[in-house]
């Protein structure tokens, strides 16, 4: 379509340039091809100028369509990812709740570490952020940090035997592979 209005143009600018020409009869030949020159320049500059923004354009539209997300899952931003935080899949039990999927892991010194979802919600009940504090050779105290900013103590954990990702309490587990 854009290309049969461009020809159109075109020929309508041609047809313009011929009555141009032939209205300046008292002007010499060589004055005459200078100034049918002059308007194939101009021509040519315009239609080069459209095609640039059609260009233009439809670069635009394909940026916006690679951008934007093939479902509403996708539409959610992803959380910034914090200075030493790497994503991992995690396990945390509880005796009233679990959770099992992606979670970020920060580690701390001798073999401490701590867990929480990407988006920094519940991880599990009211708690966002689970963490273990290394206190001799497989054993560490467990604790939560709630939504709500509370520290909840979850007690002592032993290192699995079984699997060595995995922290064990009397009434919970954490895992983080």
């Amino acid at each position: 379509m854009v290309k049969r209005i461009n020809m159109a143009k075109a020929a309508l600018l041609a047809g313009g340039l011929s009555l141009t020409l032939a209205a300046c009869e008292d002007n010499s030949e060589a004055e005459r091809a200078a100034m049918a020159d002059e308007i194939k320049e101009e021509l040519k500059a315009e239609m080069e100028a459209e095609a640039e923004e059609k260009e233009e354009a439809e670069e635009k539209a394909e940026t916006k369509t690679a951008a934007a997300p093939a479902s509403e899952a996708e539409a959610k931003p992803a959380a910034p990812k914090k200075s030493g935080w790497r994503n991992v899949n995690c396990k945390i039990s509880t005796y009233s709740d679990s959770y099992s999927g992606p979670c970020q892991f920060k580690a701390e010194k001798g073999g401490s570490f701590a867990v929480q979802r990407a988006d920094e919600g519940a991880i599990v009940d009211d708690v966002s952020l689970v963490s273990l504090t290394v206190t001799a050779t497989g054993v560490g105290q467990v604790s939560g940090l709630t939504t709500y900013g509370n520290n909840s103590r979850w007690g002592e954990a032993y290192r699995s035997q079984a699997d060595k990702s995995c922290w064990v309490g009397d009434d919970f587990e954490v895992c983080a592979y």
